[in-house]
């Protein structure tokens, strides 16, 4: 009974290493723009629940990489990452938010969802939903104004390698 637990816990890396390949293939496909290639793989990765290929899929709807722009579909791929807990998820799902892309009018930000969803992704180090959760704070745009939390979101943001952030700021790395 030990050799045989022994053997499954060696096979976990290596499974999660062979699941993995197929996806970082597809990712680098669709990085060179090889749409034809990537597409297939990511939307299979995507309904299978990879919040990874999700944000992915949601890019391709957006940018119609492969496949016509959709809006609307874009935003349900990145919600769908987001809701998982993932940074670049909830970072894209909020930008969708702050400029209605594919948002329905009734869930146009009456409660702050762009902030909400920069917070969660700010929160794990994300550097440009820090940037636009410390943007929102200080325009007082669906959050409370409050400038002394805008900027410490700005310069976190800066300091974690944000461009825009850092021109804001004028620090440069």
């Amino acid at each position: 009974m030990p050799r045989l637990l022994l053997a499954l816990l060696l096979l976990v890396p290596l499974a999660h290493a062979l699941a993995a390949e197929p996806l970082d293939g597809a990712v680098a496909a669709y990085q060179r723009g090889d749409y034809p290639q990537a597409l297939p793989v990511l939307r299979a990765q995507a309904e299978a629940g990879d919040p990874v290929a999700q944000v992915y899929m949601g890019l391709a709807y957006y940018n119609g990489h492969g496949v016509a722009e959709d809006d609307a579909v874009s935003l349900d791929w990145f919600r769908r990452s987001a809701e998982q807990g993932y940074a670049e998820g909830q970072f894209q799902l909020g930008y969708m938010y702050v400029y209605g892309f594919g948002v329905p009018a009734a869930e146009l930000d009456p409660e702050g969802q762009a902030a909400r969803w920069f917070h969660e992704a700010a929160v794990q180090g994300h550097a440009e939903a820090q940037f636009n959760l410390g943007l929102l704070l200080l325009a007082g745009s669906g959050v409370e104004r409050d400038e002394a939390e805008a900027m410490r979101w700005i310069e976190l943001a800066a300091q974690n390698g944000s461009a825009g952030a850092q021109r804001f700021t004028g620090t440069f790395k």
